[in-house]
């Protein structure tokens, strides 16, 4: 039926006997560009096809997901990375915001684990957590959007991202007006010197310096400009390849609605 061929176009979709009860219930979209495997696009295709993949998610609210999957430092299916940001980017700017994690996508052992699509990813658990941690701390994180992604063969220490009142990435900042002012602070242990830093406000870069030292600190303040801000964090190595994003830190009018409240 054209419901089931409208269904098997979705990325990643599995076959379930009840589907609305698993859509709302936490899943990830894996594989944003899938459809377009395979296929050869110019540049102007792509563009073309992020445009509809954009405007597809936002008219279905992601489906209900609570993830997707972007962290591709050298692209997938002939999609780049920055086209995947893009994408995440463009979903947050519509209210629907998905916790981003990168994956190698290597159904082996044999590759990718020192280069290439080798992220894994790095979730924040409360440390005074009374229960033991598991896999319900390990859910709440991604739930929450406390996760880094990265390169683990270049990640040597913590990253840590938040607000100068010590909210981590994933949260939200309620503001009444935009004349409101927010301090970020990043900080990245035993990184190298020569790596280049980002910060990412409202899906373009705002500050960016070479990394100075092997204890990496950076400090700046970032004005609301509209409804939803957010601004989030990347690293670069010495060639110019990602090896680090973390998940944004919201910052949103009272009067706004998200996905997440």
């Amino acid at each position: 039926s054209n419901d089931f061929a409208e269904l098997m176009n979705r990325p990643h979709v599995f076959l379930v006997p009840d589907l609305e009860a698993f859509l709302n219930k936490d899943c990830a979209l894996n594989h944003p560009f899938e459809e377009y495997k395979g296929k050869d696009l110019d540049d102007s295709q792509k563009e073309g096809c992020l445009i509809r993949r954009t405007d597809e998610f936002i008219k279905n609210k992601a489906w209900g997901a609570t993830l997707m999957e972007v962290g591709f430092p050298l692209g997938r299916n002939q999609f780049s990375l920055e086209m995947h940001l893009r994408l995440w980017d463009k979903l947050t700017e519509a209210g629907i915001f998905l916790t981003g994690y990168g994956s190698s996508d290597n159904h082996s052992n044999q590759s990718g684990w020192y280069s290439g699509n080798n992220f894994a990813n790095w979730l924040g658990v409360e440390e005074d957590k009374a229960e033991p941690i598991g896999e319900a701390s390990f859910v709440e994180a991604m739930q929450k959007g406390r996760i880094y992604m990265g390169n683990p063969v270049a990640l040597k220490g913590a990253v840590c991202f938040e607000t100068e009142d010590g909210l981590p990435m994933g949260s939200g900042i309620q503001i009444d007006s935009v004349e409101q002012w927010q301090t970020i602070h990043f900080s990245c242990d035993q990184a190298k010197t020569g790596w280049r830093f980002r910060m990412i406000y409202n899906g373009e870069p705002f500050s960016e310096e070479t990394v100075y030292s092997e204890n990496y600190r950076f400090t700046d303040k970032v004005k609301p400009q509209k409804g939803i801000n957010y601004v989030r964090a990347e690293l670069y190595d010495e060639n110019n390849i990602c090896i680090m994003l973390t998940n944004p830190i919201y910052i949103v009018k009272k009067d706004v609605v998200t996905n997440r409240r």
